[in-house]
Order: C-alpha cells, then structure tokens, then sequence
C-alpha cells in the first residue's frame, strides 16, 4: 500500500543493492491523492511505472504518517506517558 508521493516504500532501492539482496512486492496499492481516502489502483507487476512509480521523486514523509484517514502523529505524539 502506498500513500500518493510516500518515500518509505521506495526503500531500500531496489536499484541499488539489487533483487538478490532485497525484493519489493509484487503488488501495490496505490492512493493517488493526498487524503488517501479517494481512488487507488491496484498494481499486479513488481515496480510498475502507472502506480508510484509514476512520480519523479517521492519525499513527502507526512504522506507516510497518514494512511486511510488514521493520523499517526495526532494518534501518537498527543498521548501522555
């Protein structure tokens, strides 16, 4: 699953250590919007380049904190210990 322009699916790059050493899933789901709550597509084929790997670069790490309308920084950095 991969949230519109999320970095952390991209890694570590496939590319640079190479399919012996790491090996991204075949399928993905991907939220082409920023709520990630609107339309995904479902890619079958490992790094196919209509899903995420449509997008010159992907360095928006808040796209990583909210998936499918859950917050993780509201839902965790509020909570006292």
């Amino acid at each position: 699953m991969t949230h519109y322009t999320d970095p952390v699916p991209h890694l570590p790059p496939q590319k640079l250590l190479g399919k012996a050493f790491f090996h991204h899933p075949n399928t993905e789901v991907y939220y082409e919007q920023f709520d990630s709550l609107g339309e995904y597509k479902v890619c079958e084929e490992e790094e196919q380049k209509d899903c995420s790997n449509k997008n010159l670069v992907d360095i928006n790490l808040l796209m990583h904190l909210n998936y499918v309308g859950f917050d993780f920084i509201g839902n965790y950095l509020g909570c006292k210990l």
